[in-house]
């Protein structure tokens, strides 16, 4: 059988470097309608799955607090980076696939 898990962590670790010149131009459109639909409130607690490398991130508001994950370590640094610009705005609290699955088992 083949392991979808594995090959998806690897390409998107493979993709991350460059992520964001794709698609970033690609999805800010759909991104932007998608996320400007939903009724936001201060202090909403949000869990972004497949956060990737936080193209979310600018239409997202400044008062929720924000829980994101990616199965791609690579993804998750490169969100974590962007998170960091984003203190101020965000109580955000990342994980990878590792993280939650040793959260599970505890």
């Amino acid at each position: 059988m083949f392991n979808t898990t594995a090959w998806n962590r690897l390409r998107y670790t493979a993709y991350a470097p460059f992520y964001d010149t794709v698609a970033a131009r690609a999805f800010r459109r759909p991104r932007r309608i998608a996320l400007g639909q939903v009724d936001w409130e201060p202090g909403m607690r949000v869990l972004l799955v497949g956060a990737g490398t936080g193209l979310d991130l600018p239409f997202l508001p400044c008062d929720i607090e924000l829980h994101a994950t990616d199965i791609a370590p690579a993804m998750v640094k490169r969100i974590a980076k962007e998170l960091k610009r984003c203190a101020a705005m965000l109580n955000a609290a990342l994980w990878t696939l590792k993280s939650l699955t040793t959260r599970r088992a505890l």
